[in-house]
């Protein structure tokens, strides 16, 4: 296997961690903007990563801070689901990417 290399992300790999939960923070700001949130649902929100692996790579969260993906309940894994099909489509559309592509 090939190791992942971004070099672009080497700033956010070296920098000193501060403890805080980026989601929770994003999630109770009022400044969507700076925050790189570009979509607030019901039970959870989209935003964009300061770090991408790739162009498009976008976030989907949950409001309600859980440990794993098992303790989502159906309502917000339907609604995370919808987002992310959703952005995939429209970061598709933007990028000019095909749809084989974003798998």
């Amino acid at each position: 296997m090939k190791p992942l290399w971004a070099p672009w992300r080497m700033d956010y790999v070296t920098s000193p961690k501060s403890g805080v939960n980026i989601f929770e923070e994003k999630m109770n700001s009022d400044n969507d903007r700076e925050n790189l949130v570009l979509f607030r649902g019901k039970l959870s929100f989209i935003l964009m990563n300061l770090y991408p692996y790739n162009n498009g790579h976008l976030l989907v969260a949950p409001y309600r801070k859980i440990d794993n993906m098992e303790d989502l309940n159906t309502q917000e894994s339907a609604e995370i689901m919808k987002l992310s099909q959703e952005s995939m489509n429209i970061t598709g559309q933007t990028l000019s990417l095909s749809r084989e592509l974003l798998r």
